[in-house]
């Protein structure tokens, strides 16, 4: 007969300590705005970059080959960075 019973993670797994839920961040462990906005920048940084690639893959398979695609990426880099 098959065990159809629920594994069940121990409790001590998730077990938090009262004063970790309930005292704010200490002021030296906090990140200042600055950072947080840098996060932000970074993240449409991110973003676009997976536009660009995707628009280069193509969909399905439609778009440049790798090599291709790493060359003309390079190339933009290049000419981008250097200029």
């Amino acid at each position: 007969m098959m065990d159809n019973s629920v594994r069940r993670m121990p409790r001590t797994m998730f077990r938090t300590t009262r004063s970790s839920c309930s005292e704010p961040v200490p002021m030296e462990k906090r990140h200042s705005t600055k950072d947080q906005i840098m996060v932000w920048i970074g993240f449409g940084y991110v973003v676009t970059g997976l536009v660009v690639g995707g628009q280069i893959g193509g969909q399905g398979g439609a778009g440049l080959p790798p090599l291709t695609a790493f060359l003309s990426v390079a190339l933009w880099d290049g000419v981008f960075c250097f200029s």
